[in-house]
């Protein structure tokens, strides 16, 4: 009997899109040779489409350096500068979700998100490091670290501290007009450290338990956005518990380092970022 021959993917249908597994555990998804002519293969569709090109400013990127390379087109680009989309990509999905319609099923097989994660993963493996980033990724830390000293490292960091911001921006190059995140003397689990009694008056009131993952930022950051929602959460009845066992990875994950996953091999992600379980979370 023959096989029932398979409906092509049509572009703009209503199928629902999927993501490929990553595969980290494979030697072939560290071979930058081949991550590199995935790229061209992916850039080249995104030079037909550019439909992204108001999104982050990766395609922007791109789409100049194909414009101003000797043909105009991605045959002309030096694939050294790839690094420089890579670079601005901050592997937030708007693209996967919201704008390409050439993703998975579709045969074009576009997922630039993934694509730069292995990037990143093929060239830890081949050896390039980026020590600043990989410091200032440990959020923990950092957190830990600033909390007693809260109102010196907000003094050091603020903008108007034109001396010290500039001497920030030529040792780790964090741009002296950027704002950065202020630390504080209580973090959210300082200032939440049993719930908030529920409102017998909302409308949830016995039939509704909240566990609150703050997020490194939130807890170290911005504690009042969790009082803030731990509060909305009791007026409705809610039972909100804050819980904070550790960073969700996500600054390793970005990186495309191991250093989340012990069990991983070599600087290799596993297929999605080591959020705890040990909560149900509502992130804020």
């Amino acid at each position: 009997m023959a096989d029932t021959p398979k409906t092509p993917a049509r572009e703009g249908s209503l199928d629902a899109p999927f993501r490929h597994p990553i595969a980290w555990q494979d030697e072939a998804y560290y071979d930058l040779a081949a991550v590199e002519k995935e790229m061209e293969r992916q850039f080249d569709v995104c030079h037909t489409c550019r439909r992204c090109f108001n999104l982050c400013d990766s395609f922007p990127r791109l789409f100049d350096l194909i414009d101003e390379s000797k043909t105009g087109e991605l045959d002309s680009v030096d694939k050294a500068d790839y690094a420089k989309v890579d670079e601005a990509c901050t592997l937030c999905d708007m693209c996967f979700l919201t704008k390409c319609p050439y993703v998975p099923p579709h045969e074009f097989d576009i997922d630039i998100p993934h694509l730069i994660l292995r990037y990143r993963a093929a060239k830890r493996r081949a050896g390039e490091r980026d020590v600043v980033r990989d410091q200032l990724g440990q959020t923990d830390r950092n957190g830990r670290l600033a909390k007693p000293v809260a109102k010196i490292a907000n003094w050091a960091t603020a903008r108007k501290n034109t001396p010290l911001r500039k001497l920030l921006e030529a040792i780790a190059e964090i741009d002296a007009e950027v704002e950065l995140p202020k630390y504080h003397a209580k973090t959210a689990t300082d200032l939440l450290p049993t719930p908030i009694p529920p409102d017998p008056a909302g409308p949830a009131f016995g039939q509704r338990k909240v566990a609150l993952y703050a997020t490194c930022f939130v807890d170290y950051n911005t504690p009042d956005a969790a009082v803030a929602a731990a509060r909305v959460l009791a007026k409705q009845g809610v039972e909100a518990k804050l819980v904070y066992p550790e960073c969700c990875g996500m600054p390793s994950w970005r990186r495309a380092i191991s250093a989340m996953w012990p069990d991983a091999p070599n600087g290799s992600p596993p297929s999605s970022p080591p959020i705890s379980t040990r909560a149900m979370r509502l992130r804020l």
